[in-house]
């Protein structure tokens, strides 16, 4: 069938990747990079996050003036925040607010390097500002191409340095107030001359609203103090357990943030009075920072040039940050298509080093210092980067906002989140209207005094944010009507994605009880050991009483450990583990805790020493059966018990194994919990009426895998309309599926008997690597199918037995299941056979050395070598590769063309390029080997053609000629290109191929390629029998659950149980 191929719409979207994962699209052919490393660690990130907010506004600015933890913890990636926004708002708006954010961070690291100098020369003016300002240019710029874990402890021990000066600072403070100054005690003197209050902004008669506006003003200087609190959620995509380490992070700073702010900002105002000339300072930043003021006021020596080195550390550790920052946001508008592409590139470390370059590139902003006063060019630079700021944290509360709607529609409680963020909603309502207010009314004092300058400095971010916006939303929707619909501006909720990102990390396993890496770790781990061993056995010399062996016998057998009991004695057991014997003697009666607990941390301290916590539960004192490797492995054992008569604990942790075999780290306890169905229908372990010894055992592994199976991203690949899971979930995201005929975007999303879905025929052509030709090509080669086609019927018509002779002696189509089968199948097994015997002896024969030989042979026989004298050599194909070889060997005057040997041939082809004498002789045989091996290639699949077209054995020529073969066979005429286009509504042509005879054919396609299912790997090429496929169509019918009982199971599986038990010892013997 055809169709017109042209004039569909051409429409942009922003396709999010998940930076932990592989995180190319497999649908655009995109080249695989490597991707940032989850190298951060949760000390890293705490530090991070409470030193990003320590630095340059807190140490200077403070003297003139959490939502995202929700969204960050349940999806974790990499530029977190344009992520969520370009979901669940818009992609213009992401793509706005991602620019603006990097502008931020951009110009910040331009702010902190005009800083450094000016504080240095607090000290001295020897050396130049602009010379301070490119050394450190270079220093911050360098460090940053390090990978990040390096980024991680650096910033960990600045940051801690950070604190502890603050909290020194608080002590100092403390002790100043209450008597330690030269003047005395200080208590709240400047409280009460010159006051609390300052005198305002000075920019109307009336002091209250002087005052008002004056603290409007500072709220800018606050705005840049407290930037980079949202700096835990930014490198989520770089943590190694994000789900563990960004709450506690987020709790622990908010904590920390109010006490060294509120704390500092307090003895402040107590030490420094409003009024001090210091404060106005224009000569460096230090002389203008109130910790310095305090300082010298209070006559204190040597501490300021002290405190000043800690500002100079602060100032660089931010300078560090802000270039860390801005080229994560870089690299994550990059992988969402809205930044050039070579921003996503990165080391193998996982550093995005384009992304750094262009960021530190801003830093020469930070010149500005040298030609202006330093403070009036800090002024310009913490307000452009506040505001901008500013706006990413509307943004982001306002990208909060609706999140929790999303979560709402869905049903979805905010308590089942990793992270529950306390005051919300309110709390995100209250930060976006208060911040888009701020946005705009920060510059008021432009307008009093009608200052250029002062005007774009203040709203410059706002300008840049705006202009971002309209590109951005006109890129991704045109100019047409579409762009002023209300969808243009906001995402639907109902088809925001919450759902990428969230499998990817609830996937994957963390495993923070990392081994000992060196001698003071093992010995530690070692004492530790014995002294847990010791306290244990101790702890059990006072227990009288007796533990009965068959009871022990049954705890040793839950916990999977191979033992013994003394049966006749009945009052002692021995436990038998690796190089120890230990013997339980008598217990109290009734302290059954005590023992369960003593025998489960015996068993796990001596096979495990490197215990993870909790490992034992609450109510049993047992092992739990946690997905934890160590455990697993420890605890796992052959079975001695038929699974049958199996408790469901044990079947339950039997079943942890396999999975564990299948799915290696990529399944949590968490997601088991949710996949694993003890209920499974008709599976004899779990009903306990079927229990015996006479009941065939079904793979535990089914009971993990018979509900995927229900999940609509495993049916589209079950079906074979995508090559891989991963790609049918793209499908399902990129809305190409349909469920009844409405679009599901959910790759989870359980189907019904009877359920029919459909995936979009052109994607699946898309992602097999086909291109869409063009109405007139379609027609082309339909026209040279046709005539094929009318070529094979007039020989059908005018020599019928030749033609019905010639397809039976082919191998291919000797299909047909008759009384003879069994014949034919030998015979076609003997002539594949021979097939594959034959070819292997003339791919001995027909080598690269053999070739030349005869090729050299050929032409030294002849008096003019031209390319026909080659043809009856090895083909009319082949015979200018012959020529070509002569002619270059020739030129160079080679001395094979006198001499040709076989073994002289054989050293020329095996010398290696750089054993040749000269580079013109290595050039030589270069260019002479390529066309051999094309030749001898070509050659050996000629033969193979030829051999398989030949004759079969006469024992398996059996089927009679049947006259009638071509009686439906009749001449089609070709089609005619004008008239197809005319009238396209009726371009339906009833093919030759479409009544089966060259295969399958899917009349859903526009042109005339037979479309058959991908190849794919052997073991899952298996057609569903639960499923019922139409491949025509791209449809597809699910039929009913996949049936698993004993002794028959539809649940796809590559593996024999026996394998899964074998991987699974080999994977986590080797640590993986």
């Amino acid at each position: 069938m055809l169709q017109q191929l042209s004039g569909e719409k051409n429409e942009k979207s922003v396709e999010y990747v998940s930076a932990d994962t592989e995180s190319k699209d497999e649908l655009l052919g995109d080249v695989q990079n490597y991707e940032v490393k989850r190298e951060l660690q949760a000390r890293h990130i705490s530090m991070i996050a409470l030193g990003g907010t320590i630095g340059t506004g807190l140490f200077i600015s403070s003297g003139k003036a959490l939502s995202a933890g929700e969204m960050a913890t349940l999806i974790p990636v990499s530029g977190s925040f344009t992520q969520f926004i370009t979901r669940w708002c818009s992609p213009a708006l992401g793509a706005a607010n991602g620019w603006n954010y990097w502008f931020s961070w951009a110009v910040t690291f331009a702010l902190e390097l005009s800083v450094i100098g000016q504080v240095i020369q607090v000290w001295t003016h020897a050396v130049p500002l602009a010379a301070w300002i490119s050394i450190f240019f270079v220093l911050l710029t360098a460090a940053n191409m390090f990978p990040v874990k390096f980024y991680g402890e650096f910033e960990f021990w600045i940051a801690s340095l950070k604190v502890i000066a603050v909290v020194g600072w608080l002590i100092y403070a403390f002790i100043m107030v209450v008597g330690g100054s030269k003047e005395g005690p200080i208590g709240f003197r400047y409280w009460r001359n010159p006051g609390a209050w300052g005198d305002g902004a000075d920019l109307v008669s009336n002091q209250n609203t002087d005052r008002l506006l004056a603290w409007v003003r500072s709220l800018i200087s606050a705005c840049f103090t407290f930037q980079g609190v949202e700096l835990t959620g930014l490198s989520c995509g770089e943590l190694k357990n994000p789900r563990k380490t960004v709450p506690s992070a987020i709790r622990k700073v908010i904590y920390r943030i109010i006490i060294f702010y509120v704390l500092s900002m307090f003895f402040m105002g107590l030490l420094v009075p409003f009024n001090d000339k210091a404060l106005d300072s224009t000569d460096n930043y230090s002389s203008a920072s109130p910790f310095i003021i305090a300082m010298n006021n209070c006559g204190t020596k040597v501490l300021p040039d002290i405190f000043n080195a800690v500002i100079l550390i602060a100032i660089i550790s931010a300078g560090n940050s802000n270039i860390y920052c801005g080229s994560r946001v870089l690299f994550g508008l990059a992988q969402a298509g809205v930044a050039p592409r070579f921003f996503s590139k990165t080391t193998k470390h996982g550093v995005p080093y384009f992304s750094v370059l262009f960021t530190a590139a801003f830093g020469a902003l930070g010149y500005l210092a040298v030609t202006n006063s330093g403070m009036t060019a800090f002024d310009w630079l913490l307000n452009i980067t506040a505001v901008a700021g500013l706006i990413a944290w509307v943004n982001i509360t306002y990208c909060h906002i609706r999140f929790m709607s999303i979560l709402r529609r869905r049903n979805i409680s905010r308590d089942t989140l990793p992270f529950k963020a306390w005051g919300m909603p309110f709390g995100a309502y209250y930060a976006t209207i208060l911040g888009g207010i701020l946005c705009f009314v920060q510059g008021f004092e432009a307008f009093f005094s009608i200052n250029a300058s002062k005007f774009f400095t203040a709203y410059i971010s706002l300008i840049f944010f705006a202009f971002c916006w309209v590109v951005a939303h006109f890129y991704f929707n045109g100019f047409g009507k579409e762009a002023f619909t209300w969808r243009a501006f906001l995402n639907p909720i109902d088809e925001c994605d919450i759902d990428t990102g969230v499998r990817e990390i609830d996937d994957a396993i963390w495993d923070d009880d990392e081994p000992p890496k060196n001698l003071w770790q093992k010995f530690w781990n070692l004492k530790l050991y014995f002294f847990r061993l010791l306290l244990r056995i101790g702890a059990g010399d006072g227990f009288a009483g007796v533990l009965e062996a068959a009871d022990l016998v049954d705890r040793l057998v839950a916990l999977g450990l191979d033992s013994e009991s003394d049966a006749a004695a009945g009052d002692a057991a021995r436990l038998r583990l690796p190089g120890v014997t230990l013997e339980l003697g008598e217990f109290v009666a009734g302290g059954d805790d005590l023992e369960s607990s003593l025998l489960s941390s015996l068993a796990i301290d001596l096979i495990m020493p490197r215990k993870t916590p909790n490992i034992n539960s609450l109510a049993r004192g047992r092992v739990r059966a946690s997905m934890n490797k160590f455990n697993l492995f420890n605890l796992y054992k052959k079975p001695s018990i038929k699974l049958q008569n199996s408790t469901l604990y044990q079947q339950k942790f039997r079943s942890k194994q396999e999975t564990r075999a299948y799915h290696g780290e990529h399944l949590t306890e968490r997601r088991w919990k949710q996949i694993f169905n003890p209920n499974l229908e008709s599976v004899a372990q779990l009903d306990a009426s079927l229990k015996g010894s006479f009941v065939e055992e079904t793979p535990l592994v089914l009971q993990t895998y018979a509900s995927l199976e229900k999940r609509l991203e495993f049916a589209v690949f079950r079906s074979m309309f995508a090559s891989s899971i991963r790609q049918a979930r793209q499908f399902i995201l990129n809305g190409h599926v349909k469920v009844n005929d409405v679009v599901i975007k959910h790759p989870a999303y359980p189907l019904k008997a009877g359920d029919l879905f459909s995936v979009n025929p052109e994607k699946v052509l898309i992602a097999m690597g086909r291109t869409k030709p063009s109405l007139e090509q379609a027609v082309k080669v339909d026209n040279k199918q046709i005539g094929a086609y009318n070529r094979y019927v007039k020989k059908s018509k005018e020599a019928p037995r030749e033609v019905w002779e010639f397809e039976q002696s082919k191998p291919a189509s000797l299909n047909t299941i008759d009384e003879h089968a069994d014949t034919r199948i030998k015979g076609i097994k003997d002539f594949n056979e021979s097939l594959e015997k034959n070819m292997l002896q003339e791919q001995r024969n027909t080598t690269r050395e053999a070739v030349l030989s005869k090729i050299l042979t050929t032409a030294s026989s002849e008096e003019s070598v031209t390319a026909q004298v080659f043809e009856n050599l090895y083909g009319k194909r082949n015979a200018e590769r012959c020529f070509l070889i002569y002619d270059k060997l020739k030129k160079a005057d080679h001395k094979l063309i006198k001499e040709h040997s076989i073994e002289d041939a054989k050293t020329f082809i095996t010398t290696k390029s750089n054993e040749f004498a000269s580079e013109a002789q290595a050039k030589l045989a270069s260019g002479v080997k390529k066309p051999l091996q094309e030749i001898v290639s070509h050659q050996l699949e000629y033969l193979r053609v030829s051999a398989q077209s030949g004759q079969l054995p006469e024992s398996s020529k059996e089927l009679p000629f049947d006259p009638e073969f071509n009686k439906d066979l009749d001449f089609h005429p070709k089609l005619d290109k004008d008239a197809v286009l005319e009238d396209e509504s009726s371009a339906v042509v009833d093919l030759p191929w479409q009544k089966g005879l060259f295969g399958r054919e899917d009349p859903a396609k526009p042109y005339f390629s037979p479309w058959t299912p991908r190849p794919f790997i052997g073991a899952f090429a298996i057609l569903p029998s639960h499923i019922e496929i139409n491949f025509p169509t791209c449809h597809a019918v699910y039929l009913r659950d996949p049936v698993a009982r004993p002794g028959h199971s539809e649940v796809i599986s590559p593996f024999h149980t026996e394998i899964h038990k074998r991987a699974y010892m080999f994977y986590v013997r080797k640590g993986l």
